[in-house]
């Protein structure tokens, strides 16, 4: 293992040395606005906190979230597992899905799109690299927006979430980043 270099981009005498710094994904189609009133009103929610009264709830968040011993499969005993789940993508059970708070882009892989059998022809362009796979732009091959679904017939819900769709090896067949868990107004911990 190499041994790390003082950074030059840090200043402070007591920090740590390091290699450099490795960066959550960031960028693709959550960035991209149709016009600059859209892309303006978003910064600006984004940069400020306001405490706006009490917050409204919707419909669904009287039913409880309950786990049982059926779903509590860790790999290793120091509970550290990183969030991985299934998901119901636009009909398609899909395992190995990464629930990453890091990530501000909701990523499908090439491979697992085309088992969908979807048309790529039914990408939207995109023009916003992905940033964060190893430190270099990643060009998403397009966007879809697609509905992903937890529940079962009884107690289901389904929002659409707009994917990057690109191609590259990776452990997982798809990524839901902060877009998804704000759209699912999820809390994890």
């Amino acid at each position: 293992m190499p041994k790390p270099e003082p950074s030059t981009q840090n200043n402070n005498q007591n920090s740590l040395p390091t290699f450099g710094m490795i960066m959550p994904i960031t960028g693709g189609s959550s960035l991209e606005f149709e016009n600059k009133r859209q892309r303006r009103n978003y910064f600006r929610e984004v940069n400020v906190i306001i405490d706006d009264g009490p917050p409204t709830k919707p419909e669904w968040a009287h039913m409880p979230i309950t786990f049982t011993g059926e779903d509590f499969k860790l790999k290793t005993t120091s509970h550290n597992d990183a969030m991985v789940i299934k998901a119901l993508i636009v009909g398609w059970t899909v395992g190995k899905v990464l629930v990453d708070t890091g990530s501000s882009a909701d990523i499908l892989f090439a491979n697992a799109f085309r088992e969908m059998n979807i048309d790529m022809n039914m990408l939207d362009p995109t023009d916003i690299a992905l940033l964060g796979f190893g430190g270099k732009p990643v060009k998403a091959l397009g966007k879809i927006t697609l509905p992903v679904s937890f529940g079962d017939r009884d107690n289901a819900r389904t929002e659409h979430i707009n994917f990057d769709v690109v191609e590259m090896q990776y452990s997982y067949n798809a990524i839901l980043g902060r877009g998804f868990i704000t759209k699912m107004d999820a809390t994890i911990r």
